[in-house]
């Protein structure tokens, strides 16, 4: 998913065929899907209770912290068409982004995948954009995914255009 700035909310999702400025381009969001094996929602709730209210933190659910054998083996952000005169179509183009998953702490995207050896904690990656297009504004992509499980994902973009 991609998302752009907007007045009335933080950020929204960029649409098929919009135009968005290089300054409102947010981020793009890659989601893991996921099943939470051990997560139970399944509470018992009483009527009887000795106190009218009880604040407390409850802690993370089982489930909630990772996963416990993945870990991120590759992942390639791949331009579907001319970008500029170093990317054309069909080339990677992770230089052209920063890691902004951690508090939002830029870091350029290769950097981060030559550091990052963890097991996967958090299930989105959200990467900036730090140039624009420049002999086609138009802004599609597909990313490919490899886990240390040997899984391999791939997804495409919808198409939109970024203008400097």
């Amino acid at each position: 998913m991609n998302y752009k700035k907007n007045r009335t909310f933080y950020t929204v999702q960029i649409a098929q065929g919009d135009t968005v400025s290089l300054s409102d381009f947010s981020y793009i969001n890659i989601n893991y899907l996921l099943d939470h094996i051990a997560l139970n929602n399944d509470k018992h709730i009483s009527g009887f209770s000795l106190m009218s209210s009880l604040n407390a933190c409850s802690p993370v659910p089982p489930g909630m912290n990772g996963s416990k054998t993945e870990r991120l083996k590759s992942l390639y952000v791949v331009k579907l068409n001319d970008f500029d005169s170093s990317h054309f179509a069909n080339d990677t183009i992770n230089d052209l982004f920063e890691n902004l998953t951690y508090y939002r702490k830029k870091q350029d995207l290769n950097e981060y995948l030559a550091q990052d050896t963890a097991l996967i904690e958090v299930q989105e990656l959200s990467l900036g954009l730090k140039v624009g297009p420049i002999l086609n504004n138009e802004f599609k992509y597909k990313v490919l995914l490899e886990l240390s499980t040997g899984e391999k994902y791939q997804a495409n973009s919808i198409s939109f255009r970024i203008i400097n």
